[in-house]
C-alpha cells in the first residue's frame, strides 16, 4: 500500500469491481478510499484479508475471560468448599465430575454459539483438548508425586 500504491489502488478496483461497481462510480470509490489511509487499511484487512476489528477493547475481553476462567475453574472445588463448611456426607469426587461436566456442556454450547462452529465440532474440540489436559495434569501430578 505505503510502497506501491499503484497495486493497492488496482486492488480495491479489483474488489469493488467484483461486487458490482463500474465505470466513474468505481473511480469514485476507489478515490475516496485510498484518500484516507485509516479507511484504505480497513477496507484491505476487511475485503482482502477478511479480518474483522474487534468489536471490544482488548481490556474488557480480557477481563471477561479472567472472570470467566475463576467461576468456571472454581466449580471442581465448589462441592469440596460446601464440604469443608457444611459436611455433606456425599462422595464428593463423583459430584465434583458431575459438576464439571455440566460447566463444561455449557462452555461448548457458549463456545460453539460465538465461534459460529456446530456443537458437534465444539465437542469434539472440547473433548479433544479436555482429554489432553487430563493427562497432562496426570503425568504431573505422577511426576511431582514422585519427586515429593
Amino acid at each position: 500500500m505505503i510502497h506501491n500504491p499503484e497495486e493497492g489502488r488496482a486492488e480495491i478496483k479489483e474488489i469493488y469491481y467484483q461486487k458490482g461497481f463500474r465505470g466513474e462510480l468505481l473511480d469514485r470509490i476507489v478515490t475516496h478510499i485510498i484518500s484516507d489511509k485509516k479507511l484504505w487499511v480497513e477496507t484491505m484487512m476487511r475485503e482482502e484479508l477478511a479480518m474483522i476489528p474487534a468489536a471490544k477493547s482488548p481490556l474488557s475481553l480480557g477481563f471477561s475471560t479472567f472472570v470467566s476462567f475463576i467461576l468456571i475453574g472454581f466449580v471442581p472445588l465448589l462441592v469440596y468448599v460446601v464440604d469443608y463448611i457444611y459436611p455433606l456426607g456425599i462422595h464428593l469426587f463423583f459430584w465434583a465430575s458431575v459438576f464439571t461436566t455440566i460447566a463444561f456442556i455449557f462452555i461448548v454450547i457458549l463456545k460453539s454459539y460465538v465461534n459460529e462452529l456446530s456443537i458437534i465440532r465444539g465437542v469434539s474440540e472440547t473433548l479433544f483438548l479436555g482429554i489432553i489436559a487430563a493427562i497432562l495434569a496426570y503425568l504431573v501430578g505422577d511426576v511431582l508425586e514422585q519427586i515429593f
